[in-house]
């Protein structure tokens, strides 16, 4: 169902952050500082 896909993909989301934070945090940064200059 759509409620097990979405919690699939927040563990997959999860277990991202936890193996790359780096990558993470620049993505991050790179939002806010695109949401800033909009």
């Amino acid at each position: 169902s759509a409620i097990v896909v979405k919690i699939q993909g927040y563990f997959d989301a999860w277990q991202a952050l936890l193996l790359k934070p780096d990558i993470f945090f620049k993505i991050s940064w790179l939002c806010r500082k695109y949401e800033k200059s909009v």
